[in-house]
């Protein structure tokens, strides 16, 4: 019977998914472009693991560490603002980001780089929720997301947003707008919590993203625009990381995977009875 009920509570969630008629315009945009996004990871993926293995490796390297990286100073303002603005405008997790940090700066630059951006996105995030933009909030998370990460937070307040933060796979915009709007929650406890939890948070992503990319990053600054030289120099670190790269991101999306499904089927369910 309890697998019957599982078996149905499965295939109404796949139901919903494609059910788009309770959204607006925007959400549906929104929806969209993320559909839009797993599809071509997905190719993305069969191409670099199927056909050519340092395909993947060979863009992330080229075309976003290296560009990214000669901005200097101008590259890091540019992520930054990014990371404050993502969270309303762009539908890609603030982890994402994070990750891709610790790729293009490594693990310590990129632990820094990682705590100020969350702690500048946790702010305007936070803000606008004070400051009653909720229809923006339930557009951008989702209401039914929101009142059960409220309700959390309620009981919680300072704990649940420390572990909000710490706990890596937990979304982080969520809890920024959740904790908004509860009313308990100052913004005291509010910046402690959240920069004491950016750190683990920030370390775990950078050194996720380091790994994958295991080798010293200023040696692309120092060679990777040298006229003959440096391609070469490019090329033998391509081919030096591409099997661990591959290795690590298909760990990391798997883990990822299975983070999803424990959010949707194991937490989500078990914060709804508590609000029963």
């Amino acid at each position: 019977m309890s697998e019957e009920k599982s078996g149905n509570k499965f295939v109404n969630y796949i139901k919903g998914l494609f059910d788009f008629s309770k959204y607006d315009t925007k959400t549906k945009l929104i929806i969209l472009v993320f559909i839009g996004l797993v599809v071509l990871s997905v190719v993305l993926l069969f191409y670099n693991y199927i056909i050519d293995e340092s395909f993947l490796t060979n863009i992330v390297i080229r075309y976003i560490v290296i560009p990214i990286r000669r901005l200097g100073w101008i590259g890091i303002l540019i992520i930054l603002g990014f990371m404050v603005i993502q969270g309303l405008l762009v539908p890609i997790p603030s982890e994402l980001v994070l990750l891709a940090i610790g790729i293009i700066y490594g693990l310590v630059f990129g632990t820094l780089i990682g705590i100020v951006g969350s702690m500048g996105a946790a702010i305007v995030c936070f803000y606008i929720s004070r400051r009653g933009g909720r229809p923006v909030v339930e557009n951008v998370i989702g209401e039914k997301n929101l009142e059960m990460v409220e309700g959390w937070l309620e009981k919680r307040g300072f704990v649940a947003v420390l572990l909000g933060r710490v706990i890596p796979f937990i979304p982080f915009d969520v809890i920024s707008y959740g904790a908004g709007f509860v009313e308990s929650i100052k913004w005291r406890d509010y910046l402690i919590a959240t920069f004491l939890g950016s750190i683990v948070r920030a370390l775990f992503y950078s050194f996720l993203g380091d790994s994958l990319l295991p080798f010293e990053k200023g040696l692309l600054d120092t060679f990777a625009t040298a006229p003959i030289i440096g391609p070469l120099i490019v090329d033998n670190i391509i081919g030096g990381v591409q099997d661990q790269f591959n290795l690590i991101l298909l760990i990391l999306l798997a883990g990822l995977g299975v983070t999803f499904l424990a959010y949707q089927f194991i937490l989500l369910p078990r914060l709804r009875k508590q609000q029963e």
